[in-house]
């Protein structure tokens, strides 16, 4: 394993030998420095103490998809890893050293495990946890049956809009603030939960990218298809994409109400 001093450029060829850029191969062994202060200093000293997690299993864990990450990143989607199993993870990097991997194949794979019934069930335990979900029931209820009846130009306007008040609520954006996604990326190092702290991050860029403004028409972006510039968006991958956005923020608030910090 490669440790965080071990610098090697993403796009630079990966020392294994597959000829496939780092990012899209070895770069899920590099362990990311996790120095997380401790909240105390030291008795003797006073400096303040850290607690270096670098080694630590978990952050191990938390490198585990980056080389799918990087390739989704790359294609314009974002590594939605709650809608694969496990097997699924381990044959896309596979197929990735080979150079085999599509985003048409990742897409398809989503549209497969994401169906109808667990659509539902997703939705029913994000209402469950938190009312920015649940005071929007029906708008969601009525975007998600619009999705799996083939309405996507009618989906996708009405799932941009629910990212965006979903997560104004959450995030306590007031309507007068100007929208930038702010999933809590500081919390999760005490829980030990690096994992998410990455994901977070990726996730707010991911979403402030879809809703950028001073986009070219022809771009998937929330203002030029709400403001009626792009008039050829639709389609069952972006709606899927947007529908997977509201399970992915469903999955930070179950984490962030059912975790608690470890490090003190």
């Amino acid at each position: 394993m490669r440790n965080s001093r071990e610098k090697i450029g993403r796009n630079a060829p990966c020392p294994c030998g597959s000829g496939q850029k780092y990012k899209y191969c070895c770069i899920s062994w590099e362990r990311k420095e996790r120095l997380i202060p401790a909240g105390r200093a030291c008795k003797d000293c006073g400096q303040p103490l850290v607690a270096d997690l670098t080694d630590d299993f978990m952050n191990i864990f938390s490198g585990m998809n980056k080389d799918l990450q990087y390739f989704c990143k790359d294609g314009g989607i974002y590594f939605f890893g709650f809608a694969i199993s496990i097997q699924n993870s381990i044959d896309m990097s596979k197929m990735l050293r080979l150079g085999k991997l599509s985003i048409e194949y990742i897409m398809a794979l989503y549209k497969k495990n994401m169906t109808k019934t667990t659509a539902k069930q997703w939705i029913e335990q994000a209402e469950s946890l938190d009312s920015a979900f649940s005071k929007r029931s029906k708008i969601i209820s009525d975007a998600i049956e619009a999705h799996y009846a083939g309405y996507f130009s009618i989906a996708i306007p009405a799932f941009f809009a629910l990212i965006e008040g979903i997560l104004r609520d959450i995030c306590n954006i007031s309507p007068k603030e100007n929208f930038k996604p702010s999933i809590p990326d500081n919390i999760w190092g005490r829980r030990l939960l690096f994992r998410l702290e990455d994901d977070a991050r990726a996730f707010n860029a991911f979403i402030d990218k879809l809703y950028k403004g001073n986009q070219d028409a022809s771009s998937f972006n929330r203002n030029t298809i709400l403001h009626g510039v792009n008039t050829d968006y639709a389609s069952e991958d972006k709606s899927l994409i947007l529908l997977m956005c509201l399970f992915e923020i469903r999955n930070f608030l179950w984490f962030q109400k059912n975790t608690w910090d470890i490090v003190k």
